[in-house]
Parts: C-alpha cells; structure tokens; sequence
C-alpha cells in the first residue's frame, strides 16, 4: 500500500513436494514503473523462500507489461533451472532461489 492505496497484488501457493509458486502478480497500470512492484515481488521472493529454495512461475511472453516486468526482475532470480514452453506463448519456469 502507498498512501492508503493498494498498488500490488500477488499470491504464493505451496505445491506439490514443497515448491511454492508465485501467481497472480497484478500492480495498478497507474503505479507502474516507480519500483512498486518489484518492492513487492521481493516481498512475495522473502515469503516463498522460507524453507524452499524452488520457485516457479509462469510468463506471458506475449503480454508486454509481464515480459517487461520478469526482465527487471532477472536481478532477483539468481538462476533459472528449467524453463519449459507451455500454450500459446505461455513459459513456465523454475528458478532456484
């Protein structure tokens, strides 16, 4: 939140064997690019890796905004293990944290 205002949303989900994903990932159009959003993805990054050093999500190669987005955040993934194609344009990708 900034000034009352909620500027971030994102979620992150245990699953399978311990892996925790992050989803959902939404920051107001009007708050981008102040560096609201990758704030909070370090937040959700301090939050998943608690006892988990796999971390996956899935990329919109198609959608702008996100491919823009997970580029500023290669800095916060120290290495990506997999990264597998999924429908459309779609990857998911597995870091190690």
């Amino acid at each position: 939140m900034v000034d009352g205002q909620m500027v971030a949303f994102g979620q992150v989900v245990l699953k399978p064997a311990g892996r925790k994903h992050l989803a959902r990932i939404i920051v107001d159009p009007t708050m981008r690019r102040r560096g609201h959003g990758e704030a909070f993805v370090r937040v959700l990054l301090a939050q998943a890796t608690e006892q988990c050093s796999v971390i996956s999500l899935n990329v919109d190669e198609q959608n702008a905004v996100q491919f823009h987005f997970i580029n500023v955040l290669g800095s916060l993934m120290h290495r990506i293990h997999q990264m597998s194609p999924r429908s459309s344009g779609s990857r998911y990708m597995v870091l190690l944290v």
